[in-house]
């Protein structure tokens, strides 16, 4: 009996562009997987760079939480070094830097009423921003 070829189970047309096909009811060979994680790795660090969570680039690559997280720890580590390209690293800190003042903007008010935990992530956010921008004091330092 004759098989017929099968698309992957995904409505997300972008995956479907990947050439996600199971011919005669096989998986696609190693080579073709190992591509394909390849373009998501690449689309999900884009979409992280932009700025999205972890669960809209899992629902944008449709799949799970896990494996995009996995997917964009992978693609951070297979880029050239930031330092190797000063045009990605001012972008990036842009991005970071953006990304902290409005985290401190919306938890300012709780601050202002001396919430505990509003006080924390102020202190990270200060923290964060520190090391970013490279002010950050060693331990032992004075200024």
């Amino acid at each position: 009996m004759e098989r017929a070829a099968v698309l992957w189970p995904v409505a997300d047309p972008a995956r479907r562009a990947l050439g996600l096909r199971i011919v005669d009811g096989r998986r696609a060979p190693p080579s073709v997987r190992r591509a394909r994680a390849a373009a998501l790795r690449q689309r999900g660090l884009e979409l992280r760079v932009r700025g999205a969570s972890f669960r809209a680039i899992a629902g944008e690559l449709g799949v799970g939480l896990g494996t995009a997280h996995r997917y964009v720890e992978r693609a951070i580590r297979e880029q050239p070094a930031l330092n190797e390209r000063p045009e990605r690293l001012r972008e990036y800190r842009a991005v970071q830097l953006e990304r902290l003042r409005v985290a401190l903007h919306a938890i300012w008010p709780a601050v202002l009423l001396d919430e505990p935990q509003a006080v924390r992530t102020l202190v990270a956010i200060v923290y964060a921003e520190a090391r970013l921008t490279g002010t950050i004091m060693r331990p032992g330092e004075t200024l």
